[in-house]
C-alpha cells in the first residue's frame, strides 16, 4: 500500500463510497478503506444458499435522487445501476387494524368499486378528505424558505393542524418510526415535508436496483467510479487511529503503519470518529458534550426470509398500528406489545436473480426505541421473535415454505458497524437536531470531515448518506488548498 495520498476515506457505506468517487473524480489521489470484507456498510448485500439478501434497506429514488447525483457529479452516468421502477405497486398494509389492499395499478384501484369501498371503510368525512388534499398540496408546493420554519416543529403537531384522523395518525406515526427512526412527535416536520416533496417529485422513480447485486449495487457503483479515477480500495482493512498533529489531520494508522493524507473523511460515525479514531484529547469539552448528547434513530430489526416458492403476492406494504407511543413505551419497559410497526418488500419480485428459480425473498424491517444506554436494555431477541410471528400471521403459509430466516437486531448492527448504538439510520432527524442544529460535516480538527447519515440533511436512510457526500464535495471543491480544478 502507498503511504501518501491526498484524501483518505474511512468506510464504504453510501456516504464513504460516494465521497471516494467524488474526491477521486477531481484528480485527488484517494484511498478508501473498509474494515469489513464487503462493500456497503448498512447498504450491503450478502449471498446465502443461492439467495441474495439485503441488510435491511427498502426502496429509493433510483437515478433521480442523491445516489444518481453522485455519479452525475463524478461524470460517471454510465455507472448508474439499472433499476426496476415501481410505477405499479401491489400493496397490502394494515393501518389501525384495517386492511388496505392495492392491486397493481394504484390509480385504477382508487377509482374501482373495491377501492372506493375500502377507503370508505376508514370513515373519512368529506371535510377530512378535503383537508388532506389541501395539506398534501401545501406540502408539495412549499418553498424551502417556508419549510425551514417547520424544522423545529414536530410532524404530529404539524399534521394535526390540517387533519385529525385515527388512521392518518396511525399511518404517519408508523411511517415516522420505520422511515425516520423516531416518533412523529419527535421527528422534524421540515424534514418530513422535504421527504414528501422528494416523494411527490420522484414518485415515478421509486424502485430497486436490478443488477443482481441487491441494494449493494448503489455503494458498489460509487466504488467503481472511484476506481475509474485510480482510487485505491482496501477491504478487511480496519483503521486503528486517525493521526492528528497540532490540530491537523495527517492521515491514518493501519496495521501499525502510518498512511499520510492532508484530508481524512470518516464514514465511521461522528461519535465513533471522535471517541475511538481521533481521541477526545483533540476536541474541547463543549464539542465532546455536544457529540455525546446527540440522539440516535431507533434500533432496527430485519428479517430476511428465503422461501421455497412464491408466497407473497405483493411487492411492498406494511403494518402501521395505532397508539405507536404506547408500543414504544412497552418496549422501553421490557414488555412485548401485541403488534409492531413493520415494512416489507419482496426484492425478488423486482429482480428475479436475487432468488433461485421458483423461489422468493421477503425482507421485513421494524424499528423500536432504544434507552439512553442504547440497545443493551432491550431483549431484542424476543422482539425479533414477536416480529417473525407477526409476519407469519400476516402472510398465511409463510412458515411452511420458509427455508431459513436470517435475523438482524441492533446488537448485530453495533457489532458489524462498530457504532456505539445499534441504531438503524444514524443521528435522528428530531426537531432539535435538524437545520442549523444538525451536526456539521466539518470537524474542529483541520482536514477532518464526516460523511454519512449522521450529518446528512433533507433525505432519509442511505439517501442522507449520499447527500452528505455531495454537500461535502461541493464545499471542498471550492477550497484552494485542495487544488481542485475540475470542470464540473
Amino acid at each position: 500500500m502507498n503511504n501518501q495520498y491526498d484524501v483518505i476515506v474511512i468506510g464504504s457505506g453510501c456516504g464513504g463510497a460516494a465521497a471516494a468517487a467524488l474526491m477521486s473524480s477531481l484528480g485527488r489521489k484517494t484511498l478508501l478503506v473498509e474494515k469489513g470484507a464487503r462493500i456497503g456498510g448498512r447498504a450491503a448485500t450478502y449471498e446465502k444458499k443461492g439467495f441474495k439478501l439485503d441488510h435491511g434497506h427498502v426502496l429509493m429514488r433510483c437515478q433521480k435522487g442523491p445516489h444518481g447525483e453522485v455519479l452525475r457529479l463524478a461524470r460517471c452516468k454510465e455507472l448508474i445501476p439499472e433499476f426496476s421502477i415501481c410505477r405499479n405497486w401491489a400493496v397490502k398494509s394494515v393501518i389501525a387494524d384495517k386492511t388496505l389492499e392495492i392491486s397493481p395499478n394504484a390509480l385504477g384501484y382508487v377509482l374501482s368499486g373495491k377501492g372506493i369501498r375500502q377507503l370508505a371503510s376508514f370513515g373519512f368525512t368529506f371535510r377530512e378528505l378535503a383537508s388532506m388534499f389541501r395539506w398534501n398540496l401545501i406540502r408539495r408546493t412549499m418553498p424551502e424558505r417556508l419549510i425551514r420554519r417547520y424544522d423545529h416543529v414536530d410532524m404530529h403537531s404539524y399534521m394535526k393542524t390540517y387533519i385529525d384522523n385515527t388512521y392518518i395518525s396511525a399511518f404517519y406515526g408508523g411511517l415516522a418510526v420505520v422511515v425516520f427512526g423516531a416518533l412523529d412527535r419527535e421527528t422534524s416536520a421540515g424534514e418530513g415535508i422535504r421527504m414528501s416533496q422528494a416523494g411527490f417529485r420522484d414518485f415515478l422513480n421509486m424502485g430497486y436496483p436490478v443488477t443482481g447485486e441487491g441494494i449493494s449495487a448503489i455503494p458498489k457503483s460509487f466504488v467503481r467510479a472511484a476506481q475509474k479515477y485510480g482510487a485505491d480500495v482496501r477491504l478487511s482493512c480496519p483503521v486503528e487511529k486517525i493521526i492528528v498533529e497540532n490540530g491537523q489531520a495527517k492521515g491514518v494508522r493501519i496495521n501499525g503503519e502510518n498512511i499520510l493524507a492532508d484530508v481524512v473523511i470518516s464514514n465511521a460515525g461522528i461519535r465513533e470518529t471522535v471517541d475511538r479514531l481521533v481521541g477526545q484529547e483533540h476536541f474541547d469539552n463543549a464539542y465532546i458534550n455536544g457529540i455525546h448528547n446527540l440522539k440516535y434513530s431507533y434500533g432496527g430489526i430485519s428479517l430476511k426470509f428465503a422461501l421455497d416458492r412464491p408466497v407473497v403476492p405483493w411487492v411492498w406494504g406494511g403494518v402501521m398500528p395505532d397508539k405507536i407511543e404506547v408500543i414504544n413505551q412497552d418496549l422501553l419497559e421490557g414488555r412485548i406489545p401485541d403488534q409492531l410497526p413493520m415494512m416489507y418488500i419482496s426484492p425478488s419480485m423486482l429482480d428475479a436473480s436475487l432468488a433461485p428459480p421458483g423461489k422468493q425473498v421477503l425482507s421485513v424491517i421494524s424499528g423500536a426505541p432504544m434507552s439512553s444506554n442504547g440497545y443493551k436494555e432491550t431483549d431484542w431477541d424476543q422482539v425479533a421473535a414477536k416480529l417473525k410471528t407477526q409476519v407469519e400471521t400476516f402472510f398465511p403459509g409463510l412458515a411452511d415454505h420458509t427455508l431459513f430466516c436470517d435475523v438482524s437486531t441492533p446488537k448485530d448492527i453495533s457489532k458489524s458497524t462498530g457504532r456505539t448504538f445499534g441504531d438503524a439510520i444514524g443521528v435522528s432527524q428530531r426537531t432539535d437536531q435538524v437545520g442549523v442544529l444538525r451536526p456539521s460535516k466539518v470537524s474542529p480538527v483541520k482536514g477532518l470531515y464526516y460523511v454519512g447519515a449522521d450529518v446528512g440533511r433533507g433525505n432519509v436512510a442511505s439517501e442522507l448518506a449520499s447527500q452528505s457526500a455531495i454537500s461535502l464535495f461541493r464545499r471542498l471543491k471550492k477550497q484552494k488548498s485542495l487544488n481542485m480544478t475540475s470542470s464540473n
